[in-house]
């Protein structure tokens, strides 16, 4: 059974939620982390680790799922995607760790929040 480091996450004011499934790739991570922690500081941010990284981020809008056995990569989408919508969440976005929205995406989605850029 997975390990969930559950935070607060009563009174989202967003519909959405980003899923990142992960094994063994954390400083591709961290810099996608990092730079979302910058474009959508109060959006929920769910990493599924496969591979006993020890990630320890100190953000309450981040959430750690450590796994005991590794998971193929449709059933941590699948995992991601249960638990966000589980929480919530309208909308779920599942990415690789190694990817990080472009601009105009990020402008897309702020709008859709009711967020001005």
């Amino acid at each position: 059974r997975a390990l969930f480091k559950h935070k607060n996450i009563i009174g989202m004011n967003h519909s959405f939620a980003i899923g990142i499934p992960t094994i063994n790739q954390w400083p591709l991570l961290k810099e996608s982390i990092e730079k979302y922690q910058f474009s959508f500081p109060t959006t929920d941010i769910f990493i599924l680790d496969n591979g006993h990284q020890g990630i320890n981020i100190e953000d309450n809008n981040i959430h750690i799922i450590e796994e005991p056995e590794p998971k193929s990569v449709a059933a941590s989408w699948n995992k991601l995607s249960r638990l966000i919508f589980r929480l919530g969440h309208t909308h779920a976005l599942i990415l690789n760790d190694d990817v990080f929205l472009q601009q105009n995406t990020t402008i897309k989605l702020n709008a859709y929040r009711g967020k001005s850029t």
